[in-house]
This record gives structure tokens, C-alpha cells and sequence, in this order.
């Protein structure tokens, strides 16, 4: 799995999503373990790229989910997902 650490800025708002986002790209079979073992701290977040949707599990809290165009620009907000849904 690649893995490179990078910060979300929100440059509407002028405001950090997240300063420890780490970015992946890894298959769909492989991410419902990492979503089991995956307990996000404030600031932190995954960024799946190419974004292959979300595999139902059995994580404690809900997610906020925020989908890209290929050219870095917000297409979709989903606050507080939750997590034994699949997402579109």
C-alpha cells in the first residue's frame, strides 16, 4: 500500500479539514480490514485514491465523507455517514 501524508485545506473557507490526512490507493478487498482497524484521531482522515466507495463495516462512529473531481474540487459533502451503509 502507498501511503504519503497530506493536510485537506478548504480554500473557500479558508480552513484545514485535516492536517494528517493520509492518502492510499488501494483495492476494494483490502479496505474493509482497513476500516476495522482504522480509528481517526481529530485531524486525521484517508484519502482514497481513486476512490473505489466504502465497504460495509463495523466501525464505532459515523464518517464524513467528502468526494473530489479529478481536479481537487468538492462534487459531494455526506456529514456523519453511517458506517454499515454503503455509500453511492
Amino acid at each position: 500500500m502507498e501511503s504519503r501524508r497530506l493536510c485537506a485545506y478548504n480554500q473557500t473557507r479558508e480552513c484545514f479539514l485535516g492536517l494528517e490526512v493520509s492518502a492510499a490507493d488501494l483495492p476494494f478487498s483490502e479496505l474493509k480490514s482497513l476500516f476495522r482497524k482504522l480509528s481517526l484521531k481529530s485531524g486525521e482522515g484517508l484519502w482514497m485514491m481513486p476512490s473505489r466507495g466504502m465497504p460495509e463495516t463495523d466501525m464505532g462512529a459515523p464518517l464524513d465523507l467528502i468526494y473530489l473531481d479529478e481536479d481537487c474540487q468538492v462534487i459531494e459533502v455526506v456529514e456523519s455517514f453511517p458506517t454499515f451503509r454503503v455509500s453511492p
